[in-house]
């Protein structure tokens, strides 16, 4: 009789504990099923095939101006050839709404690629400067830190800058490795010949890449700025020269970010399979259970 109980005791308990363990595993998976739907929505507004029927092109001019006119926040656009860079470019009158702003004005952590609220709209000045999130699956600037590879850098050479109707082209000039606190990378619009001459001496002596052409106080720069994964400060800043010719892009067109594909594939879909897995078993392994003690 007394061990008739025990046994009684021993698989209530076994029970409780099976309940508990599939009670924790359901719960995990509600959760992380929600992180991955939470993140599939950053990142569909920061993938840069949801603005792409906006880009600005010969034949393409209607649907950017319409763009424009429901944000006259939008400035122009951007391409660094053969990267995840082909976005629209916004300026407010601070740094700060874009942070955690889309282009098309809705909130997203993922925010816009933003000009310096200091600079001028048309990139007239001597050096202006184009904030972005460093992203991963190179989104946004997620893409800035390949430059830190020799390969890399010296295969990856020009791009495009388009302000209201001029089309620009950009040439990949030098990759800075430094921080927020940078007043030298950070200081919009330098005027006076001085200024932009330190400018230039700074950023070849700093520069971890640098292409072998001189750049000068006569040219226009833009530093496409993002951050770095060492420490809160640390941030990457690409140096492109402004250039009246348009280059070819010779890469073979990116496909826009499969959000979904990569969500899949990623380390947590796979282990919410194995959560729902054990799900599964568990369920099979209490039905088979029930249906034995019922016998």
């Amino acid at each position: 009789m007394k061990n008739k109980k025990i046994l009684r005791v021993i698989k209530n308990i076994s029970t409780t504990v099976d309940y508990f363990i599939l009670l924790i595993s359901i719960l995990m998976f509600v959760i992380g099923s929600y992180a991955i739907w939470d993140t599939y929505q950053v990142y569909k507004l920061a993938d840069k095939g949801t603005f792409e029927q906006y880009k600005p092109s010969p034949d393409n001019k209607l649907s950017y101006s319409e763009f424009m006119n429901e944000n006259p926040d939008v400035i122009g656009w951007i391409n660094i050839y053969g990267t995840g860079i082909d976005y629209p470019i916004v300026q407010s009158t601070s740094n700060e709404k874009y942070v955690n702003t889309s282009p098309d004005g809705k909130f997203s952590t993922a925010g816009s690629i933003f000009l310096d609220y200091r600079n001028k709209r048309d990139f007239t000045d001597f050096n202006s400067i184009i904030y972005g999130h460093h992203m991963d699956r190179g989104l946004m600037f997620g893409n800035i830190d390949k430059f830190v590879s020799k390969s890399f850098f010296d295969s990856h050479k020009y791009g495009l800058l388009y302000s209201k109707n001029h089309r620009s082209g950009l040439e990949i000039y030098a990759l800075v490795k430094t921080t927020s606190s940078d007043s030298m990378i950070f200081t919009p619009s330098f005027k006076d010949e001085k200024s932009k001459e330190d400018f230039i001496k700074y950023i070849n002596r700093s520069s971890l890449r640098k292409k072998d052409f001189n750049i000068s106080k006569n040219d226009r720069l833009v530093l496409l700025n993002t951050c770095t994964y060492t420490g809160t400060s640390g941030r990457y800043s690409l140096v492109a020269r402004i250039t009246d010719k348009v280059e070819v892009n010779k890469f073979k067109k990116l496909e826009s970010n499969n959000l979904v594909d990569k969500l899949v594939k990623s380390k947590e879909s796979k282990l919410l399979f194995w959560i729902l897995l054990l799900i599964i078993l568990l369920l099979y392994y209490l039905y088979r259970k029930n249906k034995d003690k019922n016998k």
